[in-house]
């Protein structure tokens, strides 16, 4: 089954003035497998580094937009670096990320958290609840290799706190 990366998860705007030298930095993990846009815009000429499943060292002047795409748990690394030296002038810079996933992943780990959570506070739905959780384990085996070891850990809390609520009826 083939999952498309089509909505949003994370998004950060940054936009600040950068005096010479001075840094922005954003560092993330990525939840979900799929796609990250980086869109940075600057009125001067600045230095962007990425690291992570796409490692690029570019000096942008204008708009630039950067995709790639990343498994669950990639790590990576974006810095905007306004140029240093005696004729350098601050710069207007607005840095972009957007990170999105799979529908599907997104809608099923956010019914997974939700359930937990209902499930911890209140027991005693378990018993109302038991086809659904049901459902919803069958629904996350289809979106496992597209979630992270967050999701993972949440879903292993699922099972852990059902076979509990399980064994106490």
């Amino acid at each position: 089954m083939a999952f498309l990366a089509d909505t949003v998860y994370f998004k950060d705007i940054k936009s600040k003035r950068l005096e010479p030298g001075e840094i922005i930095e954003i560092r993330k993990k990525a939840t979900f497998k799929g796609r990250i846009n980086v869109r940075v815009t600057s009125d001067r000429p600045i230095m962007v580094s990425i690291a992570g499943p796409h490692v690029e060292q570019t000096e942008v002047r204008g708009a630039r937009e950067y995709t790639f795409t990343v498994e669950p748990d990639t790590e990576f690394y974006i810095g905007v670096q306004n140029k240093r030296g005696i004729f350098v002038h601050p710069a207007n810079v607005t840095l972009e990320v957007e990170m999105l996933g799979p529908r599907k992943a997104i809608e099923v780990y956010n019914k997974v958290k939700n359930m937990l959570s209902m499930l911890q506070e209140a027991p005693e739905f378990y018993e109302i609840q038991k086809e659904n959780i049901k459902e919803l384990l069958k629904e996350v085996t289809e979106i496992w290799n597209f979630i992270g070891s967050e999701g993972k850990s949440v879903v292993k809390e699922l099972v852990k706190l059902t076979k509990k609520l399980e064994q106490q009826t």
